[in-house]
């Protein structure tokens, strides 16, 4: 028998001892390589191939107890703390609901919760790693679907058959087409995932696939969408060519992803430069009683609230008061309004430790498939809770929602599937290895070799 026919049989019987299949492909690799390493030591000193190969395997020990070691450790890692921070979050927003609105719509809204916990249970239990066996697919599908919608917006009306399928999901078919892009990131990482080390090619090849995503959120009725996608996805660029995921000149790669950006702008300037659209708004933005009656409507409103707001306890609440408005879109503002300051400073930093663990969480992903979904979905997240909080203070900017608090039907339900899909890569992400990456023969976490002996740290979690 070949020497490496028998190291593979050895390897064979070790992971048939390991219950956990995702687990086989990273540890057989990495014994392989290291059981050869063992071998080739051994040929070095003198010894017969055949020889060399069963001394290596002894070093190693007996492989139906190397596999039970191994079965004892490598498991799928439930997320259970992160299941109590969802919860948390939700129940956070049925107390505002209750407490703040009266009970608005609430039956409605735990009835999507329901249908939200199940999405997310499915994605807890999806593999992820189909975006990486399916790059091209997980794009163009998730790019055609938001397109589709984008496009026969409100409705879809093809011959005889009409259907309202955004009246469906959410009273407000504008909100829907707006939450549908926050799906797109997702879409993207696949796209980055496969231009790894193509060098230039691949940078211009995800600048194009960010392009054509931008510009299918972009041809949404609104600009919430578009502007969520733009930011997230060049933050995702930006960190890959500061990994050297490409494997281009860092200052040069950063230069071509703003590049997009200018395309984009003067985009926008052409699209909008009749009546002074962005002038107007920007200035509504800063100073809402440049318009007060106009985009400043709103954003007077909101700070108006604000300054009636106290440190502790409930403030004056102003003379006009649209409720139906701040259910949906300034819990936040009423929130202040309504508790005080230190309300807000205490939400505030109970998500900014949220996000400090997940994003811990992000950057131990070993694999870069793993490592992108879990950071475009935390990007995803974190950019509706900054640009709900902005919108929130009084700069009516854009927004989509505050994730499992504000009562959007349409909207937890994709976040919430979202989070389920980021756990998956948290629960099964240290069995994926990169199908790219050339297996190295140095030392790794599980595996070392010293003076013809090779060392196994069971405990250590495979990467």
């Amino acid at each position: 028998m070949r020497s490496l026919d028998r190291i593979n049989d050895y390897v064979n019987l070790v992971c048939r001892q390991i219950r956990w299949k995702k687990a086989h492909n990273r540890i057989s690799e990495e014994m392989l390589n290291h059981i050869t390493d063992g071998r080739d030591s051994y040929i070095a000193r003198g010894l017969d191939e055949q020889a060399a190969t069963e001394k290596a395997i002894a070093d190693t020990g007996d492989a139906m107890i190397v596999g039970t070691e191994f079965d004892r450790v490598h498991r799928p890692k439930p997320q259970w703390s992160m299941f109590a921070w969802v919860a948390g979050f939700l129940l956070l927003g049925i107390f505002i609901s209750v407490l703040v609105f009266d009970g608005t719509d609430i039956s409605r809204r735990l009835l999507w919760t329901a249908i939200g916990a199940a999405v997310m249970l499915g994605a807890y239990f999806a593999d992820f790693t189909l975006l990486g066996k399916y790059p091209k697919r997980v794009f163009f599908g998730a790019a055609l679907t938001v397109w589709a919608v984008f496009f026969f917006y409100p409705w879809f009306d093809i011959g005889p058959i009409t259907v309202h399928l955004p009246r469906l999901f959410e009273s407000q078919p504008l909100h829907t087409t707006q939450v549908l892009a926050l799906i797109l990131p997702i879409a993207f990482v696949p796209v980055i995932y496969i231009a790894k080390n193509k060098k230039y090619w691949g940078l211009i090849s995800s600048l194009l696939a960010y392009g054509l995503l931008c510009l299918i959120a972009f041809s949404a009725p609104a600009l919430s969408g578009f502007v969520h996608f733009a930011i997230i996805g060049m933050v995702l660029l930006i960190i890959a060519v500061l990994k050297n995921w490409f494997g281009v000149n860092r200052a040069i790669g950063i230069l071509l992803v703003f590049v997009p950006y200018v395309i984009i702008l003067a985009f926008m300037i052409v699209v909008y430069a009749q009546g002074s659209w962005i002038a107007t708004r920007i200035s509504a933005v800063l100073n809402p009683h440049s318009d007060p009656m106009g985009f400043g409507f709103v954003a007077i409103q909101v700070r108006e609230l604000l300054n009636n707001a106290v440190l502790f306890g409930e403030g004056a609440a102003p003379v006009v008061f649209p409720q139906a408005w701040f259910y949906s879109d300034f819990i936040l503002a009423t929130v202040i309004n309504r508790f005080g300051w230190l309300a807000f400073a205490i939400f505030m930093g109970v998500l900014l430790l949220f996000m400090g663990i997940v994003i811990s969480r992000c950057t131990k992903q070993k694999s870069g498939l793993g490592f992108f979904a879990s950071i475009a979905i935390a990007l995803t997240f974190f950019v509706q809770i900054f640009m709900y909080v902005i919108f929130n203070l009084g700069f009516t900017i854009t927004h989509i929602s505050l994730p499992l608090i504000s009562p959007g039907n349409f909207a937890m339900v994709i976040n919430m599937g979202l989070i389920g899909f980021m756990l998956s890569v948290f629960r099964t992400g240290d069995a994926f290895v990169d199908k790219n990456v050339i297996p190295s023969t140095k030392q790794s976490d599980i595996f070392s070799w010293h003076n013809g002996k090779l060392t196994i740290n069971f405990k250590m979690k495979a990467e």
